[in-house]
């Protein structure tokens, strides 16, 4: 997002200008560092802290407000999405925002019983997908919907990024955030066309939702697909994951290749999160003299964190899956790595007895011919003032380790898969700190 367009807005912000200021969230809100946008210099202190110079803004001002490529009808006051865009709508009315691009940033506030509704929908074969939703109200509801989806295929070196941000702001109206980001990624080589075949994908959500009596919901789904397959030539290389970098918008994962961090706040509402991450990695060589395969890295892999607070019901869902498969055949040496990366999962419950927190966490690594080797740690940690479940299951080509227990308070263990090449390389404990 850091000076990516110059002289081209093909990134989209949408703003809803508020005349007068709204306690939105009880007391708690503005004590939380929510945006000022009930003034117009608050909102140009915003633009300017986005990049976006405030004289290239498109106001609007009425009833109905639509930014995107296609007016609802006569009655929308609508323009398109070339350019920032900042709305207001009218008590009793409603912001719409639909963007296509492969970046987007909006910003939603209303007044009175206004809704706020923001979706981004893209898919295609781009290397970088952007979504950024802020969304302030005082009654009615707040929805966002981001669909991210890079497809790649061909060549011998694939790079994929995806970060979605949805942050909502309510008083007595609910919150609603879905997010989901799919990277496919394949390449094939023959006859020694790719020497070395490299895949990287990166997916990043943050949701942040903030109540005083409504509810809120979210739900991410995250998966990476990837395969390579090459023959022939005297050096094949493969890569998956393999390098180390930060991923946005994550801060407390930030060098994972897939993370996801939810934060739900609410005086008395009812709070609800669901978490699915999944990395299915596959590599085959054949016909050479030299194999080298590296699937993950140790920072890597997948990381969640889910932080809910209220004085009403909350329950979260978290599940990770990590499968890892190396093959080979007619190779004269080979050197095979594989390591999930740590996948991690930390929720954190605080406000009502009936709170639930749910971590289902999985790992499956295989190698053909077997002699790969093979490092894999699940770490699974639930604080709750109800009651958590934690079910791990770890499984390489020579040993195989589950844990399951359900308790009040809290759940805390580790499974960890060494790199050797015997029975007992998988333990399951907790640790010390």
């Amino acid at each position: 997002m850091r000076g990516r367009f110059p002289g081209v807005w093909t990134k989209v912000l949408l703003v809803t200008l508020l005349t007068v200021p709204i306690n939105l969230a009880g007391s708690g809100a503005r004590a939380a560092g929510i945006l000022d946008l009930t003034t117009k210099s608050g909102i140009n202190s915003y633009l300017i802290s986005k990049g976006v110079d405030p004289a290239s803004v498109v106001w609007q001002r009425s009833l109905l407000n639509y930014a995107g490529p296609s007016c609802p009808g006569v009655a929308w006051n609508c323009v398109g999405t070339k350019a920032p865009v900042v709305q207001l709508a009218l008590p009793g009315g409603t912001n719409l925002f639909s963007c296509r691009g492969t970046d987007c940033l909006v910003v939603q506030t209303s007044t009175s019983s206004s809704k706020n509704s923001a979706q981004c929908n893209r898919s295609g074969q781009d290397e970088s997908q952007t979504c950024d939703v802020t969304q302030n109200n005082s009654k009615s509801t707040n929805s966002a919907n981001i669909e991210q989806t890079i497809v790649e295929s061909g060549g011998c070196d694939q790079t994929a990024t995806e970060s979605a941000s949805i942050n909502q702001t309510n008083a007595s109206g609910a919150n609603h955030a879905t997010i989901q980001q799919r990277i496919r990624q394949s390449s094939k080589s023959s006859r020694g066309a790719c020497g070395t075949q490299s895949q990287g994908a990166r997916q990043g959500a943050r949701v942040m939702q903030t109540s005083d009596s409504g509810n809120n919901d979210s739900n991410i789904d995250q998966s990476q697909k990837q395969t390579e397959i090459a023959s022939g030539g005297d050096v094949i290389t493969q890569e998956q994951n393999a390098a180390t970098d930060t991923t946005e918008p994550c801060v407390v994962n930030a060098l994972k290749n897939q993370c996801a961090e939810v934060e739900q706040n609410s005086n008395t509402g009812d709070q609800d999160s669901t978490l699915n991450q999944d990395i299915d990695q596959q590599q085959n060589a054949s016909n050479t003299g030299t194999l080298s395969q590296t699937q993950g890295n140790p920072d890597g892999g997948s990381g969640g964190s889910v932080d809910q607070d209220s004085t009403g019901v909350s329950i979260s869902h978290a599940d990770e899956t990590n499968i890892q498969d190396v093959l080979h055949t007619n190779v004269v040496t080979a050197n095979r790595t594989m390591d999930t990366g740590d996948p991690r999962c930390c929720q954190f419950q605080t406000g009502n007895p009936d709170d639930q927190g749910f971590i289902t966490q999985t790992t499956d690594q295989s190698s053909s011919p077997p002699g790969a080797t093979q490092n894999a740690r699940l770490a699974g940690d639930c604080f709750s003032d109800g009651t958590c479940t934690l079910t791990q299951s770890a499984t390489t080509d020579y040993d195989s380790e589950t844990f399951s227990d359900s308790q009040p308070g809290s759940e805390f263990n580790v499974i960890e898969c060494t790199g050797s090449t015997s029975e007992g390389d998988c333990e399951s404990f907790v640790p010390e700190t």
